[in-house]
């Protein structure tokens, strides 16, 4: 039976009380781990959105750093392991680099399938309705292809500095903790889920804060972060967990 990893809002390249090398790292750390626990059977990994605090693909240059990710995701992909990537907020610009260079699959957002009879539904969580005026604003600019294809004439330099930029100022105002205001529209977006059809479990990030509880004879899990948590989400064939990766 093959277990399943769940792995989110790693935001390599931004700045925290952990430095980003050190992070990404210990990431690397787990990956390596899951390879060698599980090389025969081969896992699958599920990394579900900003993990890299900021991503683009120009035609000829992808944002600096990384190396220890990206080596050990291929070397994964190359074993047989399957990867899975749902872009986040932060890392959404893929344009074909993932698949073609480190044989990862990117998937859309919400993404659902069916593993040894039960029914997932997958999402960062950034598009959790209701989504607020501002971020439904910011959604709809950074998924517009016009804005996409004028970036791309911007200087990678340029617009990594302003993306920079940006991410560093939208983190500013974000509290250590979600607000309970976010808590609520997760769980009651589970719960109308599930009175229109029956999944069994819900894997959600984006809150950077972990949680797994019981609604409606389903499983919610947000996978937490790895800026201050450093948690994942684990399915063992039959149930999903939490793990801090250290402990």
């Amino acid at each position: 039976m093959r277990h399943a990893y769940f792995i989110s809002d790693a935001h390599l390249g931004a700045h925290s009380k952990v430095p980003s090398q050190v992070r990404e790292k210990r990431l690397t750390q787990l990956l390596s781990h899951i390879y060698e626990t599980h090389k025969q059977e081969k896992a699958y990994i599920i990394l579900l959105g900003d993990i890299w605090d900021f991503w683009f693909e120009w035609r000829h240059c992808i944002p600096a750093g990384f190396v220890r990710l990206m080596g050990t995701l291929t070397h994964l992909t190359d074993s047989g392991f399957q990867v899975f990537f749902v872009p986040g907020n932060h890392d959404q610009w893929t344009f074909g680099y993932l698949e073609r260079e480190l044989g990862i699959k990117v998937v859309s957002d919400p993404w659902t399938f069916e593993y040894n009879s039960k029914k997932f539904f997958i999402s960062h969580g950034h598009k959790i309705p209701p989504v607020p005026a501002s971020e439904k604003l910011i959604n709809t600019l950074f998924e517009s292809k016009v804005a996409r294809k004028l970036f791309k004439l911007v200087h990678p330099d340029l617009g990594i500095c302003i993306a920079k930029k940006w991410s560093h100022t939208s983190r500013m105002h974000h509290p250590p903790e979600p607000p309970q205001e976010a808590l609520e529209r997760y769980e009651k977006f589970v719960e109308e889920m599930q009175s229109k059809t029956h999944y069994d479990f819900y894997v959600f990030a984006h809150l950077h804060y972990p949680i797994k509880k019981t609604i409606k004879g389903a499983i919610y899990v947000n996978t937490g972060d790895w800026l201050t948590h450093f948690t994942y989400a684990k399915f063992d064939g039959n149930t999903i967990n939490l793990h801090k990766w250290g402990d």
